[in-house]
C-alpha cells in the first residue's frame, strides 16, 4: 500500500510556521518533510541539498508532509500520484488576519512611507484567503470573487480537512496525530510574542472589513462550519 503524503497549502498568518517548525524537529527536512516557499528554498541552498521538485520520483514518494506558500495542486499531482495526496489548510478570520500581517510587516520594516493599518488592508487584495486558494493553490486565474468562491468550496470539500486558527488546537492535534508525531507545544511567529503589536482592531474597523472583505468572511464561515 502506497504512503499518503499530507499537503498543506499555508495562507500567510495562518499559523503555518509554529507547524513547520515542529515538522523541522521531528521529521528529514526536504526527504519526510518538504518545504516549498522562500524558507525551503533557502534551506535547500544553505545545506547544498537538491530540491524536492528536482528528485526522482522514488525520492519524491519519501514526503511524509509537504507544507507552503507555494504548493501548487496541479503541480503536486504532476509529481506524486494523486492518489496518494490528501490536502488539507487552515483558514483565520479576516480581519485578525489582517492585522497579524500589518503587525508583522511593521516589525520588519517592510514600509518604506509611514503606512496605517487601514492604508494597508485598502491597498491589498481584500479577499486575499479565497484569491489565495483560487490563484496559488488551484492556479486558476482570477476572476469575479463569487466565482472564485464557489470553485474554493468545491475544491475544499475533497480536502481531507480544513480547520480554523481560532480553532488551532484542533486543527494541530489532527495534524500531529495523522502524522504520528508528538503534540505541537511552542506557537512561533504571533503577534504581541514573536513581534510587537504596532496596531489594534477597533468595532469599526472590524465591522469595515467584514463588509469589504465579504467573501473572505463568507469562506471563513463556510470553514467554521466544516471544519475542525
Amino acid at each position: 500500500m502506497q504512503q499518503t503524503t499530507l499537503i498543506i497549502p499555508h495562507i500567510p498568518k495562518t499559523g503555518g510556521q509554529s507547524l513547520r517548525a515542529h515538522f523541522d524537529e521531528h521529521l528529514l527536512f526536504n526527504e519526510t518533510f518538504i518545504h516549498l516557499g522562500p524558507w525551503g528554498d533557502q534551506m535547500c541552498r544553505k545545506r547544498g541539498l537538491i530540491p524536492w521538485r528536482e528528485k526522482s520520483p522514488a525520492e519524491r514518494s519519501k514526503a511524509r508532509v509537504i507544507i507552503g506558500h507555494d504548493v501548487h495542486q496541479p503541480e503536486i499531482f504532476d509529481l506524486l500520484p494523486p492518489e496518494t495526496c490528501a490536502f488539507t489548510t487552515i483558514f483565520r478570520d479576516p480581519a485578525e488576519r489582517w492585522l497579524s500581517a500589518y503587525n508583522y510587516l511593521v516589525a520588519q520594516n517592510h514600509f518604506e512611507e509611514e503606512t496605517s493599518f487601514a492604508e494597508f488592508w485598502h491597498s491589498e487584495n481584500h479577499n486575499y484567503q479565497v484569491a489565495f486558494i483560487w490563484n496559488v493553490v488551484l492556479k486558476q486565474p482570477l476572476t469575479d470573487p463569487e466565482t472564485m468562491l464557489k470553485g474554493c468550496i468545491g475544491a475544499l470539500g475533497k480536502f481531507e480537512a480544513v480547520g480554523i486558527l481560532e480553532r488551532y488546537d484542533n486543527f494541530t492535534r489532527w495534524v500531529c496525530e495523522r502524522l504520528g508525531l508528538p503534540p505541537l507545544t511552542r506557537h512561533d511567529n504571533r503577534s504581541g510574542i514573536g513581534f510587537p503589536k504596532s496596531a489594534t482592531l477597533t468595532d469599526d474597523m472590524r465591522a469595515e472589513i467584514r463588509d469589504t472583505c465579504a467573501f473572505d468572511y463568507r469562506l471563513y464561515e463556510w470553514a467554521q462550519k466544516s471544519g475542525l
